[in-house]
């Protein structure tokens, strides 16, 4: 006589508590998507504020002063290459300044121009071009070998703005698209420049570009608060 045995029936699986559940994928991304926002938010706001605070009472941003100086007759600035810009020219300066001050008693010249009429003016003189300014204006030099200039500064005609005289002279110039040099010089156009030079800008570049990081940042923080709690309900 056989006899069957009789299993008995496998334990149930514990219940989930719902306050226990890890959180889902949309809450995650919320999460996430929140952090992204705040660092918008916190670099939009720091551009905002130093497009306020850092500009003088005419409203451009100043650089520090540089002491220029060369053993030749000029110094050039590095070329500034504006090609194909268009009217994002207005948002990244829509106006320049240049501020030279002899430092030798004589008279000083500053002008700005096309870098192939620089390059012709300044062929074969003695001159020293700007290879680099660190964060504390302090500059170096490429120099080049040789003679003096055809003609004083004053006397060419391809400068698209200049100043000159003895104490502070300024320029002002409104960029175009092209490729553009500075020079300082002696305004006779004799040997061994000294000056203290600063350059100062008016531009839109950093208000516009704070407020839209703050914008996107709002934005984004607007769908992380949706996403989360959209997770929290599932």
């Amino acid at each position: 006589m056989s006899t069957t045995a009789t299993l008995p029936p496998p334990p149930a699986a514990p219940a989930l508590n719902p306050s226990r559940r890890p959180r889902n994928g949309r809450t995650i991304a919320g999460v996430l998507l929140g952090s992204l926002a705040a660092l918008l938010l916190l670099a939009g706001g720091a551009l905002v504020v130093v497009d306020h605070t850092g500009r003088d009472g005419d409203g451009y941003f100043t650089s520090k002063t540089a002491h220029v100086g060369a053993s030749g007759y000029a110094v050039s600035s590095q070329r500034l290459d504006l090609s194909g810009t268009g009217d994002l020219l207005s948002h990244l300066a829509s106006d320049v300044r240049v501020a030279a001050t002899s430092t030798d008693g004589h008279a000083v010249f500053v002008g700005v121009a096309r870098d192939a009429d620089v390059d012709r003016y300044l062929a074969g003189v003695d001159r020293s071009e700007v290879a680099d300014i660190n964060d504390d204006a302090q500059v170096t030099y490429t120099h080049r070998v040789g003679g003096a200039p055809s003609g004083a500064p004053t006397d060419q005609r391809f400068w698209k703005a200049t100043a000159v005289g003895t104490g502070r002279q300024r320029l002002s110039w409104k960029p175009t698209s092209g490729r553009w040099a500075v020079v300082v010089m002696h305004a006779d156009g004799s040997r061994a420049v000294r000056a203290d030079v600063r350059v100062s800008a008016k531009t839109t570049l950093l208000r516009w570009t704070g407020w839209g990081l703050a914008g996107g940042g709002l934005l984004l923080l607007v769908g992380a608060g949706a996403l989360i709690v959209s997770g929290r309900r599932r």
